[in-house]
C-alpha cells in the first residue's frame, strides 16, 4: 500500500498550521466578548493618561530618592516545564496510549475565528507639538512590516549610562522632564490602538523604539523600563552582575521554562534574553495604579500584510493535489518571540482571515463532498504530513509552541504545533467541538462527531473520538497504523 506524503515543490522551506476550533455556546458565555475586552482596554488607556498626569513631582522625588538606595537581592529561579516528560526525538512506531487514565489534562477550545481587523476611533489621544526646540529628528519605525515616525526630544536621546548604580539610575529618572516621556507615550499609545496589538505586542512596540533611540543595551531597557512602568504596568528593573539590566514582568498567567523571581509572593519573568542566579532589585511600587501583562489574545493584530507564497504537492487517496498559500510574513514575525505560555492560549487565540480565507480556498474543494467523518481523516492525514516531525529543541535550541499564522513557515513541527493547528482546520471546516488533550510527553485532541468510531473519552457530558494529529496514517478513533 503506498503510504500517503505531501511536499514542499516551491517557495522557501515552511509548513505548519495552527489553531481554534467550535466550542459551547455556554462556554462562550463565559469569555470575554471582543466589545468587553475593548471596553477594558479603553478604560486601561485612558487610566494610563489619566494616572500620569496625577504622577506628581513629589511622587517623583520619592521615588528618586527610594530607588537611589541600595537595592536588594533576590534570586532567579527557572520556570516549569509545561509537559512532564521530554517528547520522543523520534517518533515510536508504536502509538501512545490512550487511556483516560493518562489524560492529564482536557484543554477547553471555545471556537475563535479570527475577527475583523478592527481599532476604535472614539478615544482620541492628545496631538503631540512639533516644536524643533523641543524634537532632534523623526525616527522611522518598522513594526513587524508596519511603518511608524516618532518624534523623538533632545532630552531623550541624550540619556546616558556610563554605570548602572543606584544613584546613577535614580539621577537620571530624575532628570528627565516627565512632558518629555508623555509625548512618547502618547506617540506609542496611538501605534497601540492603530496595529491593534495585546499587551505583548505594546511590549515589543516599546523595545523595537528603544532599539532605534539607543545603541547601548543597558540604555535601551532603561527607556523601555520607564515608558512601561508609566504606563502602568507591574513590572521591576534590575541589575545583574552589575553590569547589566534586565526587566522583570508580572504576567497574568503562567509562563513556563522562563527564568523568574519572587517578590511578594508574586512571579515576575524575565521576558526577553536570560538572568544570573540573582539579581538586584527595589521591592516597593511608587506607582499610581500596576497590572499585569496578559498573555491573552483577542483579536488579529491589524499590520500591514507581508505576503509569501507557497505551494504544496501531494497524493490523498491515489488522488494527486496541488495548493498554493499565501501566508502573512508579518504576523510570522510579531510572534517570533511570543513568551511560552498555557497551551489554552494557543488554543484559542484567533485566526488571521488571510490565512482562514486561503485554506479554505484551497481546501474546501477537495472536501466538499466528503462526510464528516471523511473530513476529519483528510485533515488529519494533511496535518500528519504537510512537515517533519521535530521537537522544538532540536529546531529552536528552546520549546515554542506555534500560533496558526507562523506555523505554515517552519519545515518541522512536533505535538503540540499539530494539535493546535488541526483545532484549527476542524473550526474553519467543520465547525464540530473538540478538545485538546495532555499526556506526559504529547499533546493530542478528541472531536465530538457523529458516526464516528473507536477510542473516545466522555467529557461534559459529550463523547469526543481521539483525533491525533501527529502519528502519520490514524485516523479518528486511532485504528492501527498501516
Amino acid at each position: 500500500m503506498t503510504r500517503n506524503t505531501i511536499r514542499l515543490i516551491i517557495g522557501k522551506a515552511g509548513i505548519l498550521f495552527v489553531i481554534l476550533s467550535a466550542f459551547y455556546s455556554d462556554m462562550l458565555a463565559q469569555e470575554l466578548s471582543l466589545e468587553n475586552y475593548q471596553l477594558i482596554q479603553r478604560e486601561k488607556l485612558k487610566s494610563i493618561i489619566g494616572g500620569y498626569h496625577n504622577f506628581s513631582s513629589g511622587e517623583r522625588m520619592a521615588f528618586k530618592n527610594y530607588i537611589g538606595q541600595e537595592w536588594v537581592t533576590n534570586y532567579v529561579y527557572m520556570g516549569e516545564v509545561y509537559l512532564d516528560k521530554t517528547k520522543p526525538e523520534i517518533l515510536p512506531s508504536k502509538i501512545i496510549s490512550y487511556n483516560t487514565s493518562a489524560i492529564l489534562q482536557k484543554i477547553l477550545i471555545k471556537g475563535n475565528y479570527g475577527y475583523k481587523r478592527t481599532f476604535e476611533k472614539e478615544f482620541e489621544l492628545l496631538k503631540i507639538p512639533k516644536d524643533s526646540t523641543l524634537y532632534e529628528d523623526t525616527i522611522t519605525l518598522n513594526y513587524c512590516n508596519s511603518l511608524s515616525y516618532y518624534y523623538i526630544p533632545k532630552e531623550i536621546k541624550r540619556i546616558r549610562l556610563p554605570d548602572i548604580s543606584e544613584k546613577r539610575l535614580a539621577a537620571t529618572y530624575y532628570r528627565i522632564n516627565p512632558v518629555h516621556i508623555n509625548h512618547i507615550m502618547h506617540q506609542l499609545l496611538m501605534d497601540k490602538k492603530r496595529y491593534n496589538v495585546n499587551d505583548w505586542g505594546f511590549i515589543e512596540l516599546i523595545r523595537k523604539l528603544s532599539e532605534e533611540i539607543f545603541k547601548n543595551r543597558n540604555e535601551q531597557l532603561f527607556f523601555s523600563w520607564l515608558i512601561l512602568m508609566k504606563s502602568g504596568y507591574d513590572i521591576k528593573l534590575t541589575r545583574a552582575n552589575k553590569k547589566n539590566l534586565i526587566i522583570f514582568y508580572a504576567v497574568l498567567q503562567e509562563v513556563f521554562e522562563t527564568e523568574y523571581m519572587i517578590i511578594n509572593n508574586k512571579r515576575y519573568y524575565c521576558l526577553h534574553g536570560e538572568s544570573p542566579a540573582s539579581v538586584m532589585t527595589y521591592i516597593e511600587d511608587f506607582n499610581y495604579t500596576t497590572y499585569p501583562v496578559d498573555l491573552s489574545i483577542q483579536s488579529i493584530p491589524n499590520l500591514d500584510e507581508n505576503l509569501e507564497k507557497r505551494m504544496y504537492e501531494f497524493s490523498y487517496k491515489r488522488k494527486k493535489h496541488v495548493i498554493a498559500l499565501h501566508l502573512d510574513n508579518a504576523l510570522n514575525e510579531y510572534y517570533k518571540n511570543y513568551p511560552n505560555c498555557d497551551l489554552n492560549i494557543y488554543f484559542n487565540s484567533p485566526v488571521s482571515e488571510t490565512l482562514k480565507d486561503e485554506l479554505y480556498r484551497e481546501l474546501h474543494p477537495i472536501m466538499k463532498n466528503m462526510t464528516a467523518v471523511q473530513k476529519v481523516n483528510f485533515l488529519l492525514f494533511f496535518v500528519q504530513n504537510v512537515s517533519e516531525y521535530k521537537t522544538d529543541f532540536e529546531q529552536f535550541y528552546k520549546e515554542k509552541y506555534l500560533f496558526p499564522d507562523e506555523f505554515l513557515f517552519h519545515d518541522y513541527s512536533d505535538s503540540d504545533d499539530r494539535s493546535i493547528f488541526f483545532s484549527t482546520l476542524i473550526s474553519i471546516f467543520l465547525d464540530a467541538p473538540i478538545i485538546g488533550l495532555k499526556f506526559k510527553n504529547h499533546i493530542a485532541t478528541a472531536v465530538s462527531i457523529e458516526k464516528a468510531r473507536g477510542k473516545s473519552i466522555n467529557f461534559s457530558g459529550m463523547v469526543y473520538y481521539i483525533a491525533d494529529p501527529t502519528y502519520k496514517n490514524t485516523t479518528i478513533g486511532i485504528p492501527e497504523q498501516d
